[in-house]
């Protein structure tokens, strides 16, 4: 952490727990400064710099009057710059709201919880929340604060974060060949659906074993991180009890012997209702664990099936078993930022009433969303330039069974080239 001059920051003892979420997730997490909390019967956050008070937070933060001029920033130019979710109203030259109180409403999931569920039982998306999401509204507003801190305390601030670039993966198919039965309908989509006459041959010779299975894309996409200089990460799938969304767990499958044996990070995928039952969820968990440890690994990461978490069981569970982070927030409908953010962030179990101990990076781009629908390449570019400005995070999710065809794959490099752009 950086050493400065002594800040202490006042607030009143008012949902405690959220403003204190809040304000450490800007002073230690983005800014990594040193500071001290104490307390007033005021409603607003107060900053204090050696005694003295620099900056009324709530009431100046985004003001005209609160130091844009001094630093050579337009106050009009970023009051119009910056994105807002839902309503919101300035009146005077400053805006209503309540940036640590934001950032606790919506890393906390607080915008998710009032929606109505889809046919697998997840939280999703109006068109409305779709479009706003695709800004990480929440930079915007810690940029303003950073911006207006800097200027009060006379010191220039920037933010310390770091972002990754997730290529993850999902191994839901062991093999697309498990009997001639599946071969045939494969096959048939290859030439058929799909037009691709290069992966009908590979399957054909895969399932006379002479060449390697067209859902092992190990290779490619070692290749495609190294390209993009991304973090490559497969997920296993090993389900205890099989439904019509799970498949089958092959121990001998020759894609389960390349991921082992090519240096590539795994992590675990819990089957499409484990998160229903702690039991369940921690034991599939704890399987998957001890095979990915035997590879050495140390830091385990997860992503549920079908994105299914549970608020009452993922992260106790997650905790439990010792987990550093968790990839499952999102929504197949969204290219965008689920919580309103482009940075990894812990988040808040309302059981405990506490940060989780779990890292969680948000999905911003889904195989499924680009390559089956009709989805704008403006749109894919715009979410990654968001991210870019704020040097955030970008977690591409990808399926072994839709990334083995040659046309899928092709499509795949045109939105993700945006990356460069």
């Amino acid at each position: 952490m950086e050493k400065l001059d002594k800040i202490d920051i006042y607030l009143n003892r008012t949902n405690l727990e959220e403003k204190i979420y809040g304000i450490s997730y800007v002073f230690d997490r983005v800014l990594r400064l040193d500071y001290s909390i104490k307390f007033h019967e005021f409603d607003s956050y107060k900053i204090y710099k050696d005694g003295s008070e620099v900056l009324d937070i709530v009431n100046e933060v985004l003001s005209k009057d609160s130091g844009y001029e001094r630093i050579g920033v337009n106050w009009e130019r970023a009051r119009d710059n910056l994105p807002f979710f839902g309503s919101y109203n300035y009146t005077n030259g400053c805006f209503d709201l309540d940036i640590f109180g934001s950032i606790f409403y919506f890393l906390s999931h607080q915008h998710l919880r009032i929606l109505l569920r889809d046919s697998h039982d997840r939280e999703c998306l109006s068109d409305e929340m779709i479009f706003a999401l695709r800004r990480p509204f929440l930079n915007y507003y810690i940029e303003q604060f950073i911006i207006v801190l800097g200027s009060a305390i006379n010191v220039p601030l920037k933010t310390e974060y770091k972002g990754h670039f997730n290529i993850t993966i999902d191994v839901d198919h062991m093999s697309s060949i498990p009997n001639f039965s599946k071969y045939f309908k494969e096959s048939a989509k290859d030439l058929l659906l799909h037009k691709d006459p290069l992966t009908c041959l590979q399957r054909l010779f895969s399932y006379l074993s002479l060449t390697r299975d067209p859902h092992d894309i190990v290779k490619w996409s070692k290749s495609l991180s190294k390209k993009y200089r991304a973090e490559l990460i497969y997920f296993l799938h090993k389900p205890i009890g099989l439904s019509k969304y799970d498949r089958s767990w092959v121990g001998n499958s020759h894609i389960l012997q390349s991921l082992l044996t090519s240096n590539v990070e795994l992590g675990t995928h819990p089957s499409y209702y484990s998160s229903n039952s702690e039991i369940t969820l921690y034991s599939e968990l704890k399987a998957i664990k001890e095979m990915i440890l035997a590879q050495g690994t140390k830091s385990f990461k997860n992503r549920h099936h079908f994105l299914r978490y549970r608020r009452e069981t993922s992260w106790k569970v997650l905790e439990s078993l010792g987990f550093s982070s968790d990839f499952s927030i999102g929504f197949s409908g969204l290219i965008g930022f689920p919580s309103g953010i482009c940075w990894s962030y812990s988040y808040w179990r309302q059981d405990v009433r506490r940060a989780t101990t779990i890292d969680q990076f948000d999905v911003t781009i889904m195989d499924r969303t680009v390559l089956a629908s009709k989805v704008c390449s403006a749109t894919v570019k715009d979410v990654i330039s968001e991210s870019k400005k704020f040097r955030g995070d970008i977690t591409f999710v990808g399926h072994n069974c839709l990334l083995s065809r040659r046309k899928e794959k092709r499509k795949l490099l045109k939105y993700l080239s945006h990356y460069y752009g």
